[in-house]
């Protein structure tokens, strides 16, 4: 379609090629971040459970062999509770979940609306090993603890959850 639309514009073919072949794609989606002791780090910013399905499917058909280690900060409290059930049932394409506490975004928290909850129920309808990490410093300790080169390091969310990815590219604790 680009390429269709570009040329009724009037731009030259060659205009066109060198134009996508700079394209770098769009950041915070399926973004490769780099590749530390073996493990490739990718980040992306879904944060609603039809996002989330779709990008670990994806993963897992770029990388069918290796293990798929997602840390999710989930991205609001009023997400969370409407689509809870959503929530936990996208992380199946995952072998290991570290689900974090929920990134506020100038939200008040929701009595029983939590990431301790959201990984309860994740566990209940799922078979993915589920680790919750009270806050990224933890998670980040997760990361250390868990990784083994071959894995794939998916930081996933709207939040800040991104910075455990980059403290693990640079081996920041």
């Amino acid at each position: 379609k680009v390429i269709g639309v570009s040329l009724e514009a009037g731009l030259a073919k060659e205009v066109i090629i060198r134009g996508l072949e700079s394209f770098a794609g769009v950041g915070r989606r399926l973004e490769y971040k780099g590749e530390r002791a073996g493990v490739l780090v990718v980040d992306d910013y879904g944060h609603h459970p039809t996002e989330i399905r779709a990008t670990l499917d994806t993963v897992k058909q770029m990388y069918p062999r290796s293990r798929l280690v997602v840390a999710f900060q989930p991205h609001r409290f009023t997400r969370t509770r409407a689509l809870f059930g959503d929530f936990c049932r996208a992380f199946d394409q995952a072998d290991l979940l570290l689900l974090t506490e929920v990134y506020a975004a100038s939200e008040d928290p929701i009595p029983g609306v939590n990431g301790t909850s959201l990984a309860q129920g994740v566990r209940q309808v799922s078979d993915t090993e589920v680790v919750f990490c009270p806050d990224l410093t933890h998670c980040r300790q997760a990361v250390d603890e868990f990784l083994c080169s071959g894995d794939i390091l998916l930081t996933l969310g709207a939040g800040n959850i991104w910075q455990v990815g980059e403290q693990f590219l640079k081996g920041e604790v």
